[in-house]
């Protein structure tokens, strides 16, 4: 599994390999090919809130973004990711250090839960809607449960 880091902010410190070995248990979780890529970048809450408004026509920052590169069937993505590149996950940590505070969580466990979320967002999984929503939280609880290691 390729996973590329890249840590465009300078705010916050970052455990960057902790990082690629959360996303590659997560890819392993969830099946996918030992071929199978992706990128996850950390940017600055500026930076977040100018691609949030590029991608998605919103205005203010996010906590995560994802960018699936792969075609889907009616949400769901194809099986047969094979040795294709999934996409871009970009982080914003100003978001993860207030989601934590706001939460009773750690910054690393909120950067692990955007991880995941990314991931599952580049498998199709949605989170608009009160169906969609409760499945990708479920899910997200079950990767968590098995991948993330305080």
């Amino acid at each position: 599994m390729n996973i590329i880091i890249t840590n465009n902010q300078k705010k916050y410190s970052l455990d960057l390999r902790r990082a690629k070995s959360l996303a590659k248990r997560t890819l392993n979780v969830l099946r996918l090919p030992e071929n199978s890529s992706l990128s996850i970048n950390f940017v600055g809450g500026s930076d977040m809130k100018y691609l949030n408004k590029k991608y998605f026509s919103r205005e203010g920052a996010t906590d995560v973004i994802a960018l699936g590169y792969q075609e889907t069937k009616r949400g769901r993505a194809y099986r047969d990711l094979c040795g294709r590149y999934l996409g871009d996950i970009i982080i914003c940590p100003d978001a993860a250090i207030c989601n934590a505070k706001a939460y009773s969580k750690s910054f690393e466990y909120e950067i692990s839960l955007y991880i995941v979320h990314g991931i599952l967002h580049l498998l199709g999984y949605q989170d608009t809607g009160i169906i969609n929503r409760k499945k990708m939280q479920k899910k997200q609880k079950e990767v968590l449960a098995k991948t993330w290691k305080r």
